[in-house]
């Protein structure tokens, strides 16, 4: 249930993004939890600005990759690396959407795997689905043991029943690919 409604909000922001992308308007597209248009004028303000910045350039980057302007989006890159690196959730979406986005062919797995090792660095051992994504990252990228070790922290750390099941599945499929990749 989870999981269709968080592609719902997928589809909601992507929507939203190519609106912003043909109308070039300067709201933001989405806001990572805590980011509400009163936010603080202070010294956290600015971190805030840089996410929304961020949240903005991630739309035109999957936007750009859903027409195949792989060039026009990995120009881009930079900035959102840079605009985000200090929020963990905008660090989270970016590398999960880029494996998850079916509007897109062209997955920078690399990328996704940096992405997802920053939110884990800012979040910790905390979040199951943060290192539900680390672990999709690393398998992505061929470090297929150290993805069965993540996952199956995830496993452990997830209270959420539904969430469980999803990354026990993802945990026997790591597991046996990484079997049937050894013979």
């Amino acid at each position: 249930m989870e999981r269709h409604l968080f592609k719902g909000f997928v589809a909601i922001v992507l929507f939203a993004g190519a609106v912003l992308v043909l109308h070039g308007s300067e709201q933001p597209v989405a806001r990572a939890p805590g980011q509400g248009a009163n936010a603080p004028t202070n010294a956290a303000s600015a971190s805030t600005n840089h996410s929304e910045q961020a949240w903005k350039l991630m739309e035109v980057y999957f936007a750009a990759l859903a027409k195949d302007q792989i060039t026009n989006a990995n120009a881009l890159v930079p900035q959102i690396m840079v605009k985000g690196t200090n929020d963990w959730n905008v660090m989270y979406f970016f590398s999960w959407r880029i494996f998850a986005d079916r509007n897109i062919r062209h997955r920078d797995r690399a990328l996704a795997l940096t992405a997802a090792q920053r939110a884990l660095q800012l979040r910790g051992e905390k979040e199951p689905g943060v290192l539900d994504t680390y672990a999709r990252a690393l398998f992505e990228n061929g470090k297929h043991e150290p993805a069965i070790e993540i996952e199956t922290k995830a496993v452990q750390l997830s209270t959420n029943e539904a969430q469980r099941i999803e990354m026990e599945a993802n945990l026997h499929r790591y597991t046996r690919l990484s079997k049937q990749a050894k013979r």
